[in-house]
């Protein structure tokens, strides 16, 4: 029984993740008071996009698409039918749909509702359905939690996030960030990124440019900064979250150290 029960999960979460399955809630502009919708492009979306509802839904997915961990993310994955029982003993019934579901290369599931720190203390109903929610996803061998701005606006750790997630790679890329990567792995970390700056070769600044014809320059690139960071995102070197990025953060391979990538730890 209980290997079909893992088979039947095995294969629900299959669907989830798969490019058949489709968002099980529509967020269009002014459709509801309370959001605020947006779009974060992601590789690890089968649609190369996720919809987001507001502001700290985008902000945590910084969080997903940087971690080497994470290899697929659906936003509202599901719709689930759930039963909750008030304190007069009377049950009701309701359908939820939560906001993200990851995906991670151990197989294992997890799934988050983003709420706001000040709603939460408006919801006076949200701990008993948070209990539900999460013997739910247990049953179904998924790990759920709620996030707030507590934890994902941890600061250095959310501002590294989002600048290594600036250098994620794009097509037409220099060839030199590809070609300093391979140096980096071939050097006997830890090592700084000042240090790799320093003797990686070629390093210097240089333009990234958009369009053909008439192109424009958007942006300076610095090459090692660039390509540690895309080794970070890809698992191949850990870089420590834990203080702002400078010439002084620590570049090691994966398991050298332990105070690397810090996590998310508060779920409500």
């Amino acid at each position: 029984m209980k290997e079909q029960t893992g088979k039947a999960n095995k294969s629900h979460w299959t669907r989830v993740f798969s490019p058949e399955n489709v968002a099980h809630r529509t967020i269009e502009p002014g459709s509801h008071y309370k959001t605020l919708p947006g779009w974060f492009p992601s590789s690890k979306s089968v649609r190369g996009q996720l919809r987001t509802r507001e502001p700290l839904m985008r902000d945590f997915l910084f969080h997903l698409d940087t971690d080497p961990a994470v290899t697929a993310i659906a936003e509202f994955p599901e719709r689930v039918s759930l039963v909750q029982v008030d304190s007069r003993g009377r049950e009701r019934s309701y359908e939820h749909v939560p906001d993200l579901a990851a995906l991670t290369s151990s197989g294992a599931v997890f799934v988050f509702d983003i709420i706001p720190f000040y709603v939460q203390q408006e919801l006076r109903w949200l701990p008993a359905r948070n209990a539900i929610l999460k013997e739910h996803y247990a049953g179904k061998q998924a790990h759920y939690h709620v996030l707030d701005e507590r934890t994902i606006h941890l600061r250095p750790l959310f501002d590294n996030l989002v600048d290594m997630w600036k250098q994620k790679p794009v097509a037409g890329q220099h060839p030199a960030i590809d070609l300093i990567a391979r140096q980096i792995l071939a050097r006997p970390l830890p090592l700084r990124i000042g240090d790799l700056m320093r003797c990686a070769t070629p390093n210097a600044m240089f333009g990234q440019w958009e369009g053909d014809a008439e192109a424009t320059m958007i942006g300076e690139v610095n090459p090692v900064y660039t390509a540690v960071m895309q080794l970070a995102m890809a698992g191949k070197v850990e870089v420590d979250l834990g203080r702002r990025f400078s010439q002084f953060t620590l570049v090691c391979f994966p398991g050298q150290t332990e105070v690397i990538r810090t996590r998310p730890q508060r779920a409500a």
